[in-house]
């Protein structure tokens, strides 16, 4: 049912507030085209000729990954569905959950923010919705309905989904085509551009929380195994015009060389889960509480100043002393002085993830504008991104003369990535029982022969040390590669290598 047509988005947020004050709706949707029908994305994939089992294994993927990861192992309880699917909504998955938000603000936003241009004409919508009156509609006529028809307002916070706080986003979960029994009410307008406010990264944070940085994760591995199955399907052809291939696995998975030690390598008291709790503790946080904070830093370059990566050093160092709950803050770091030296996008992307995923580890102060003053210094170097290997090995040389490649990861969750840390340092990261458990001394006086040994960090590393360099040089590397995935806590590693 058509309520108003108005002139512009910002006259439709106005008019859907007003009524919102009346008490008239309480939920909003916003839609680019009013044409399109409030529809699941589930119901969308499934008429776009997709697959209910295919649908189905993609659900099943995420829960036999998040089991595995303890902050959410609880999601595949029945009491948590809701949090669960709002998860995946939120990533793109397909549900039955319909998005709306209580803020008319936020429905305008997702009526009007788009990344092409619409035709002109074009015709945008904000659905107004009272969650009451659909709910008594369909208890007043379930005998014509039918009782398995299903129309539930859900409301959920799940701890840690920023994302879902900053839309104030709530979901109608449905199994039918529920918008064709009940005529839902909107305003009309013609697309005009994306409204004034919020903006894009006021409804899609570019801050991450705990959960979002784990969930970052599970994409890298969808991500991951996409490739592979692209990969495959190139060998099968390849086999097919009778090209030889041979698969090769890996061959030591219980990662030590057995005939480098007299025993097993055993687990070092410093890497028990015990000794190491506080590195496994989730924080969990509001959006709205952590959120707004603003720090400004201004780099100078007149004679005698102290180079750009000393002077983001110190800054941090200044801003961690001076306020000591800073840490609980997602704070927006803005940096100017730097444009021309270095990618300044890339570069604030990297301070920024760096904030997040290291701010709620119990790292030290120092830790932290350590990590800042080697991102910088990276940035600063360039080409630490390039997909060319040997310029980009160039590069990290020019910050470590002895600038060694590692991969690590965890085995369970199927995470690895890779950076560049200084050999020297890597190898006075390790254990001297560990050391002397090994039957040939030489090989543990370098990095490579120590990882050639053993891959196992928990077997291997004093556990402080290893998050020490961590910190300075691992974080620093992988932001300033560009990985897809980056990992920050080390006590959650279980191999850790060369290549």
């Amino acid at each position: 049912m058509l309520i108003a047509t108005v002139a512009n988005v910002e006259e439709a947020i106005q008019l859907a507030e007003s009524l919102k004050q009346q008490g008239k709706y309480n939920w909003f949707r916003g839609q680019e085209r009013a044409e399109w029908l409030p529809s699941s994305s589930l119901e969308r994939r499934l008429k776009a000729g997709s697959n209910i089992e295919e649908l189905d294994e993609e659900v099943s993927r995420f829960l036999d990954w998040a089991r595995n990861v303890p902050e959410l192992a609880d999601l595949e309880s029945p009491s948590n569905e809701h949090a669960l699917y709002a998860i995946l909504q939120h990533y793109g998955y397909p549900t039955s959950y319909i998005d709306f938000t209580t803020e008319p603000s936020v429905a305008g936003f997702f009526a009007s923010d788009t990344t092409q241009q619409l035709e002109e004409g074009t015709i945008s919508s904000i659905f107004c919705l009272n969650t009451k009156d659909l709910v008594d509609f369909y208890v007043d006529h379930k005998n014509f309905i039918g009782e398995k028809m299903k129309v539930e307002p859900v409301t959920v916070d799940v701890s840690n989904l920023w994302r879902l706080q900053a839309q104030h986003g709530h979901f109608l979960n449905t199994n039918h085509p529920w918008y064709v029994i009940y005529d839902m009410d909107r305003i009309e307008f013609p697309w005009t551009g994306p409204t004034a406010y919020p903006q894009r990264d006021q409804i899609y944070p570019p801050q991450k929380s705990h959960l979002e940085q784990l969930l970052d994760e599970f994409q890298s591995l969808e991500q991951r195994r996409r490739g592979q199955k692209n990969m495959r399907l190139l060998m099968d052809e390849l086999r097919e015009k009778g090209v030889k291939i041979e698969h090769i696995p890996y061959s030591n998975p219980l990662r030590y060389e057995e005939s480098v030690f007299s025993a097993e390598p055993a687990l070092l008291n410093c890497w028990k889960k015990e000794v190491l709790s506080d590195w496994f503790v989730e924080k969990q946080e509001q959006f709205y509480q952590v959120n707004g904070k603003l720090k400004d830093i201004s780099i100078r370059s007149v004679s005698g100043a102290p180079a750009p990566h000393i002077q983001i050093k110190v800054a941090f160092s200044s801003a961690l002393s001076r306020e000591p709950n800073l840490r609980s803050y997602a704070v927006n770091w803005k940096i100017s002085g730097l444009e021309g030296q270095l990618d300044v996008e890339r570069y604030l992307n990297a301070i920024q993830s760096a904030w997040n995923g290291m701010r709620n580890l119990p790292y030290e102060n120092n830790d932290i504008s350590t990590a800042m003053q080697v991102i910088t210094q990276l940035f600063l170097i360039g080409n630490c991104d390039s997909i060319l290997g040997r310029i980009m090995n160039e590069a990290f040389s020019k910050w470590l003369p002895d600038a060694y490649e590692i991969e690590f990861g965890n085995d369970l969750l199927d995470t690895v990535s890779r950076a560049y840390c200084s050999s020297d340092l890597l190898v006075e990261c390790l254990d001297s029982e560990w050391k002397k458990s090994c039957k040939d001394q030489e090989m543990v006086v370098s990095a490579y022969g120590s990882l050639y040994a053993c891959s196992k960090p928990h077997y291997m590393f004093d556990f402080e040390k290893f998050a020490r360099l961590f910190a300075s040089q691992i974080i620093p590397a992988q932001l300033a590669i560009g990985r897809p995935l980056v990992l920050f806590n080390p006590a959650k590693l279980d191999f850790f290598g060369n290549p």
